[in-house]
């Protein structure tokens, strides 16, 4: 339920807001990682600094000063922070919506550090426990990302599954959503590509064959698929996204305008700032508040508008949320959601484990 500081501070976002409004943000709030996933590029990038406490509490001040409604920790894992609890709560208490992200391996182990998130994200993407520990590069890791799931759970806390559509898992991705929704966890997807810059803020894609997307009519059944799933369980997909994904499938290249440093943009965890993890930084967190009124930012969202460089869902989804009226209204469909299902019963529950 939400609080009533949590929806003083969305109403806030309402008044008094920049123009244009940075409603999104993700934080890379570390580059460290216990996982070595086949298609990730994080961890195999040398270690670096990272904001020690105080200065993430001043960068969120900052956020605020903006009027950001959704901020997201991801990294790396974030839950190696030591002190992710005390950054949780204090962002907890300034923004609408907080939510961060675990590779599975670690949240089963700090629950009541992750009590102050709105919600937590578990990656996992697929059923087949040594798919995953393949994939994760881990022994182990599918039997500890169902724990963490279970864990949060019977916490009460909201949690996501978070899965990266690949060839490797394409076909079961209406399993996997079934399996999840039908025991009320969410299920965002992203999809696996290993497009990247050599001098972007971040390197997150990495070549994997076996992962390759290429097969356009098996995506665009998923696509199919996912459209009539959503109408029975809990799947952060907008239906615009989905259409516009549809019409990328079918070779329509132009079905979005990329919002970032518009609607949204991307922190490092050294307080570096970009429009996306795939652009240079051009600010620091310090200097964002002059720099998002500058003449240079403004042709830099005239760069990015143009920009046709990659589909990760996330910044599709940000850029087409990109009013607090839109991404309000997503919200209450979501709640709605909920809501039919706690008065209409719960679809039948198909798979053996998970309770």
């Amino acid at each position: 339920m939400l609080s009533l500081r949590k929806f003083l501070n969305g109403l806030s976002c309402l008044f008094s807001r920049p123009t244009p409004h940075p409603l999104h943000v993700q934080w890379f709030i570390t580059s460290k990682c216990n996982y070595r996933c086949r298609y990730c590029g994080v961890w195999r990038q040398p270690p670096t600094r990272e904001l020690g406490l105080e200065e993430v509490k001043r960068g969120l001040d900052i956020l605020r000063e903006l009027k950001v409604v959704e901020l997201v920790f991801t990294g790396g894992n974030p839950l190696l922070r030591s002190d992710l609890a005390e950054i949780l709560k204090y962002a907890c208490e300034r923004f609408p919506l907080v939510s961060v992200y675990d590779n599975g391996s670690l949240a089963w182990r700090r629950v009541k550090d992750l009590k102050y998130a709105d919600v937590v994200c578990v990656s996992l993407n697929t059923l087949n426990p040594s798919l995953q520990d393949w994939m994760n590069g881990v022994q182990g890791a599918f039997q500890s990302a169902v724990k963490s799931i279970e864990a949060l759970k019977a916490e009460g806390i909201s949690v996501a599954v978070d899965v990266t559509v690949s060839r490797l898992n394409l076909n079961e991705i209406p399993s996997i959503i079934e399996f999840f929704g039908s025991r009320d966890v969410s299920v965002i997807l992203s999809l696996y590509t290993d497009f990247s810059q050599p001098e972007g803020l971040i390197t997150i894609g990495y070549p994997e064959p076996s992962a390759a997307l290429e097969d356009r009519e098996a995506l665009l059944s998923l696509l199919s698929q996912v459209r009539s799933l959503k109408k029975a369980y809990p799947v952060h997909f907008d239906d615009e996204a989905l259409q516009v994904l549809q019409r990328y499938f079918e070779g329509c290249l132009n079905g979005w305008r990329c919002k970032a440093l518009s609607s949204f943009f991307v922190v490092d965890q050294l307080g570096k700032v970009s429009g996306c993890h795939l652009t240079p930084p051009v600010a620091s967190l310090q200097s964002l508040p002059e720099a998002w009124k500058s003449e240079a930012f403004r042709k830099l969202r005239g760069k990015y508008a143009g920009c046709k460089g990659c589909l990760y869902l996330c910044y599709l989804a940000y850029s087409l949320l990109d009013s607090p009226g839109k991404l309000a209204a997503y919200s209450l469909r979501y709640e709605a959601y909920r809501v039919r299902r706690l008065f209409g019963g719960k679809p039948r529950i198909t798979n053996a484990f998970m309770g």
